[in-house]
């Protein structure tokens, strides 16, 4: 017998042309806009597959370079009609995908009255997609059903109240999921489950001066109602205050939240517990050199620790500089990261953890040359050392690339060019992983 699983190291996505052309350009002007287009798109995947072969008295094991690919070419067309003034705002549009392998369709319509003061927003969204392809590609099809109620209201110059209440609801076609028995069959679990969630939450402000100092809070609180299995219900209950405050010399934000989530299981197996806590600080230490700060904080409780739930806590801090040259703003990228789990033990006892700690150095340049050119880039360079007793994975050196920029010629014209990497270089070749996404789309309008 040969067992074969693969290790994820190379992932490829390449997002090659998008090429829209409009009839009426949509705009923030009232009346309708129509929209038709094209889109090409290739999605290759490398990875180290290892092969272990079980009929010999020694199980031998190599790794071979297996590659994947998927290319798909679709067109899009977009209907919408928009009408605004000082106290009412409404907006509905329809779109569609169609490609060999699936068509989609999208309605979306929303409802605003009122001011900035004093508003009622109400919206309806349906999706719905049919899968074209007849091959057991686990791709299914579905209808979402989505919609959401809100409002807001200054009960006076310092104090405003809002509520939103939310819905949504997924159906998948029946057709394509007994075409799935076999998998569910083979796996013990199926991801795809028709459910309905329903969110509420309550928000405030109080505004502490009339330079931008604000104190906001907010709770809320979701129910996930699942008919095929109970098990994957779910009551979650979340809250957050935060401090937003301008100065002449900058800005300074904080926040904390948290989160609690309890699954209808009978055991408390994936229940949790989340705290969050978040700090942004500016200052302009030049009129054209500005300093940014920022601290982040997640730590995840768990009711009972497995395998994958483990209590963990990730701290990580942000230092960036920019410094204004002309049209570009240019500056120098710090980061440091911490990551601590429960160190748990396997079967013969051994305890093993993810522990690591992660640095990166490197710098960043935007630019904005009025309306017609943009770009914004940014490249580092930084370590992950992991300091379990028995890690999973190896310690690596990683570069981060992103590059997007935007031209904009004759007329309405315009290309976007999109990348975005991660490349990781590991003490073992066989875990090495690269990641990237390359996208470049041609736009027109007239």
């Amino acid at each position: 017998m040969r067992v074969r699983f693969g290790v994820t190291t190379l992932l490829i996505v390449i997002y090659i042309l998008s090429s829209n052309l409009l009839a009426s350009g949509e705009s923030s002007e009232n009346g309708f806009s129509f929209l038709v287009g094209t889109e090409y798109q290739s999605i290759s995947q490398e990875y180290y597959d290892a092969i272990i072969d079980t009929t010999n008295f020694d199980e031998l094991e190599q790794w071979e370079l297996a590659k994947d690919n998927i290319e798909e070419f679709s067109g899009k067309t977009t209907i919408q009609y928009r009408f605004e003034d000082s106290q009412k705002r409404f907006k509905i549009y329809n779109d569609m995908e169609l490609s060999k392998e699936k068509w989609i369709g999208r309605g979306d319509g929303t409802l605003r009255l009122g001011n900035f003061s004093q508003y009622a927003e109400l919206n309806g969204r349906i999706e719905h997609k049919s899968s074209l392809d007849d091959s057991d590609n686990g791709d299914l099809g579905y209808t979402t059903l989505s919609g959401y109620l809100r409002g807001k209201k200054d009960l006076s110059e310092k104090f405003s109240l809002g509520v939103k209440i939310s819905g949504e609801s997924i159906f998948f076609e029946e057709a394509d999921r007994a075409a799935q028995d076999d998998v569910m069959a083979n796996t013990g679990f199926y991801n795809e489950y028709d459910y309905s969630l329903i969110t509420g939450r309550i928000e405030g402000q109080w505004r502490l001066s009339d330079f931008g100092r604000t104190l906001d809070w907010e709770i809320g609180a979701r129910k996930r109602f699942v008919p095929d299995s109970a098990a994957a219900e779910y009551n979650q209950f979340q809250t957050r205050l935060s401090y937003n405050g301008f100065t002449e010399s900058g800005y300074v934000m904080f926040e904390i939240g948290g989160e609690l989530k309890d699954y209808a299981q009978p055991s408390n197996i994936d229940d949790y517990f989340l705290l969050n806590i978040d700090s942004r600080i500016s200052y302009a230490l030049h009129p054209e050199f500005e300093l940014r700060f920022g601290s982040f904080l997640d730590s995840y409780m768990y009711r009972e620790q497995d395998v994958v739930n483990r209590d963990n806590v990730r701290l990580r801090f942000d230092l960036t500089g920019q410094r204004q040259i002309r049209d570009w703003h240019v500056g120098p990228v710090v980061q440091f990261e911490i990551y601590s789990e429960k160190e748990l033990a396997d079967d013969d006892g051994i305890e093993y953890s993810d522990n690591y700690v992660q640095w990166e150095l490197g710098g960043k340049a935007d630019l904005l040359s009025g309306s017609r050119v943009f770009a914004d880039c940014s490249a580092t360079y930084g370590h992950r050392g992991y300091t379990g007793d028995d890690v999973v994975i190896t310690s690596y050196d990683l570069v981060s690339l992103s590059a997007m920029a935007s031209v904009t010629f004759y007329r309405q014209v315009s290309v976007l060019l999109y990348f975005d990497g991660v490349f990781e270089y590991h003490e073992v070749k066989e875990d090495n992983s690269n990641l990237y996404i390359l996208s470049i789309s041609l736009t027109t309008r007239f």
